[in-house]
C-alpha cells in the first residue's frame, strides 16, 4: 500500500479490522505510535496482560518493554517478538502511513503452554503476592508456542501490506452495517424494558460488550431539584458522590450541544472524586429537556460509535421520561384513592382533637412529609401554640409558643396566606439558617379557616424522599385543608349543641338533673307504657 493511499485511512480502523480475524481472538490488542522518539498508545489504555493483570504483576511495569519492542520494530521496520516481566508472550508490527507518525500494532498476552515456575516463585517474591492467584491466573491465560506467536506477527504484517483501500473500506462498510444492525436491535429490545433498572442494566452491557468502553458513569436528575448523583456502570464504584444541576447544566451550557471533553485540570471541579485523565461527557436529552449525563472515562471514541452511544442515550432519556410518566400516573391514581379515603376519615373523627391528628397524619401522608405540627391561635388571637407534632416532643413542643405575626407560622397566621419555599436559606421571604433537626431546606405553611376565620396554621417539612415541596404538593394540601376545616366547623358545631344540651338538662351548680329533664323523661315513660299497655308508677323522695 501506498503513502498516499494509506493517508486516508485511520489506523484505529485498522485495529479494529484486525481485531475481526479469529486467528487474532486469544490476543490483546493495542496500537502505539512515535514521533520526535516519544511512544504513545492509542485508544483504552487497558492491560495486554488480560487476567493476570488483575494480580498487579504488569500494567505499568510492563510498558517499558511495550515502549523497547515498539522503537526496535519501528527501527528496523519488521515483526519483533518479545516477553514481558511476567513471561507473557508479545509482538509488535510496524505500519508506516502519511501523517507524519509512525504506528506499531501491538498483541499480546498469551503464554508458553509451559510454564515456568522458577519465573513465576520470583515474580510472587519480588512482587509480594499469593503465588497460588498468580498460578490460577496463569493457568487461565490463552498459550501459544514461540513460533506460533512469531508467525502470527508475520500473518499481521502481510494483511497489512496487502490490504488496500478498496477491501478496507468494505470491510469498514460491512462492519459499520453490522453495528448499526446491533444498535437497533438494543433499542428495540428497549422498548420492552419496564423498570429504570434493568435500563440502566442493558446500557451497561451494551457499553461495555459493544463498544468495549472499560470506564463508564451516568447521572440522572430526577426532576425533584435534587443533585445530581453519579454512579459507576463499568469499572467504577457504584458511589460517585454527587452534581448539581446547575453544574450539569453548565457543562451543556445549549442543552443537546453534542459530547464535551472535560480535561484533567477540570476534572476535580466536574468528578471530584474521579481520579482521569480525561472525560468524554456525552448529554442525555429527550427534546429540549436536560436528563443527565454519560461520561467516558481516558477513552477515545470513535465518531462512528460517538453517533451510535449518542443515538442510544437518546432512548434512555426518552425511556426514563416514559418511566416518569407512568409514576406519575400512578401517583395520582393513588392520590385519588387516598383522597376519598382522606374523606372518610376525616369525617369519623369523634372530637376536635382526635380531628386535628388526623388532618396531619392525612396531610403528611399525601405529601410524603416526615416532619409536620399544627399550630393554633388561642383566644385572646395574640398567640400560636402547637397542639400536635411529629418530629419532635410533643411535651417540648407544647412548651413553645410563638406570637402571630412573628417567624414564619406567625406570618402565614397574620396574613392567611399558604407559603411554599424550596429553600429556607436563599427565599428572599424568610431566608434564615436551616435548623439541625430538619433534613431538607424546603417546607409548606398553609393557613386553616372556619367561618373566614384563621384559627391556626399547618406546617410540613422533610420530604420522605429528599425532594422539595412543589406547587402541586401546596395546590393538594390546600384541597385537604379546605375539607378538613369544613368537618371541623362541623365538629365544632356539633360540640357546642351537645353542651347547650346538657347545660339545659342539668344544673349548671351542681351538674345533677333539673326539672326539665325530668319532664322530658316522664312524657317518655309514659308514652312507652301507653304503646305496652303498661302501668306507671312515680315515687318522690325528698332529700
Amino acid at each position: 500500500m501506498t503513502s498516499d493511499e494509506s493517508a486516508t485511512l485511520k489506523p484505529m480502523e485498522l485495529l479494529e479490522i484486525l481485531s475481526g480475524y479469529p486467528f487474532l481472538e486469544k490476543y490483546d490488542l493495542a496500537l502505539f505510535y512515535e514521533k520526535d522518539g516519544i511512544v504513545t498508545r492509542l485508544g483504552t489504555v487497558s492491560p495486554l496482560c488480560g487476567v493476570l493483570a488483575r494480580n498487579l504483576v504488569c500494567i505499568e511495569k510492563c510498558e517499558p518493554s511495550y515502549e523497547k519492542a515498539v522503537k526496535l520494530a519501528l527501527g528496523k521496520q519488521k515483526p519483533m517478538v518479545f516477553s514481558c516481566r511476567a513471561g507473557l508472550m508479545n509482538f509488535a508490527v510496524p505500519y508506516q502511513v502519511g501523517d507524519g507518525f509512525r504506528y506499531c500494532f501491538v498483541g499480546g498476552g498469551v503464554r508458553n503452554p509451559t510454564l515456568d515456575l522458577f519465573l513465576m516463585e520470583k515474580l510472587a517474591k519480588s512482587d509480594k503476592i499469593d503465588g497460588f492467584a498468580l498460578l490460577e491466573s496463569l493457568e487461565r491465560v490463552p498459550t501459544a508456542t514461540s513460533q506460533e506467536v512469531k508467525d502470527t506477527a508475520m500473518e499481521v504484517s502481510r494483511l497489512l501490506a496487502g490490504l488496500v483501500p478498496d477491501s478496507i473500506q468494505a470491510r469498514l462498510l460491512e462492519k459499520n452495517v453490522e453495528m448499526f444492525r446491533t444498535v437497533r436491535g438494543i433499542l428495540a429490545h428497549m422498548e420492552g424494558i419496564s423498570t429504570p433498572e434493568d435500563l440502566m442494566g442493558l446500557l451497561s452491557e451494551t457499553l461495555g460488550i459493544l463498544f468495549d468502553i472499560p470506564r463508564v458513569a451516568i447521572g440522572i436528575t430526577n426532576g425533584l431539584g435534587k443533585d445530581v448523583q453519579l454512579r459507576g456502570l463499568i469499572g467504577m464504584v457504584k458511589n460517585l458522590g454527587k452534581c448539581t444541576e446547575a453544574q450539569l447544566a453548565n457543562l451543556f451550557p445549549y442543552g443537546d450541544s453534542g459530547p464535551v471533553l472535560v480535561p484533567e485540570k477540570q476534572m476535580g471541579e466536574h468528578f471530584p472524586s474521579v481520579v482521569a485523565e480525561r472525560a468524554l461527557c456525552l448529554p442525555i436529552t429527550s427534546g429540549d429537556q436536560l436528563l443527565g449525563l454519560l461520561a467516558v472515562f481516558d477513552d477515545d471514541l470513535k465518531y462512528r460509535d460517538t453517533l451510535l452511544v449518542g443515538m442510544i442515550t437518546d432512548r434512555v432519556a426518552a425511556k426514563l421520561l416514559q418511566f416518569r410518566v407512568e409514576e406519575a400516573h400512578r401517583l395520582e391514581a393513588s392520590l385519588a384513592g387516598k383522597f376519598v379515603s382522606v374523606l372518610s376519615t376525616l369525617s369519623s373523627a369523634e372530637n376536635r382533637r382526635d380531628l386535628y391528628l388526623s388532618i396531619l397524619e392525612t396531610a403528611a401522608d399525601l405529601l410524603q412529609a416526615s416532619s409536620w405540627s399544627l399550630m393554633l391561635i388561642d383566644d385572646n388571637g395574640k398567640n400560636l401554640r402547637i397542639e400536635s407534632v411529629m418530629g419532635m416532643s410533643l411535651q417540648l413542643a407544647r412548651s413553645m409558643s410563638a406570637r402571630v405575626g412573628r417567624g414564619v407560622a406567625g406570618k402565614v397566621a397574620e396574613s392567611g396566606e399558604p407559603l411554599l419555599v424550596k429553600d429556607i436559606e436563599q427565599d428572599s421571604r424568610v431566608r434564615i439558617p436551616n435548623r439541625s433537626r430538619f433534613k431538607t431546606k424546603s417546607f409548606i405553611c398553609i393557613p386553616l379557616r372556619v367561618k373566614g376565620s384563621v384559627i391556626g396554621v399547618l406546617n410540613l417539612s422533610d420530604k420522605r424522599n429528599g425532594g422539595i415541596f412543589t406547587e402541586a404538593d401546596l395546590d393538594l394540601l390546600i384541597t385537604v385543608a379546605r375539607h378538613a376545616c369544613v368537618v371541623l366547623e362541623r365538629t365544632e358545631f356539633s360540640e357546642k349543641a351537645a353542651q347547650l344540651e346538657e347545660i339545659t338538662l342539668a344544673d349548671p351548680l351542681t351538674g345533677l338533673f333539673n326539672r326539665r329533664f325530668l319532664e322530658q323523661r316522664l312524657d317518655e315513660e309514659l308514652s312507652r307504657c301507653g304503646r305496652q299497655q303498661q302501668n306507671v308508677t312515680i315515687l318522690l323522695v325528698d332529700l
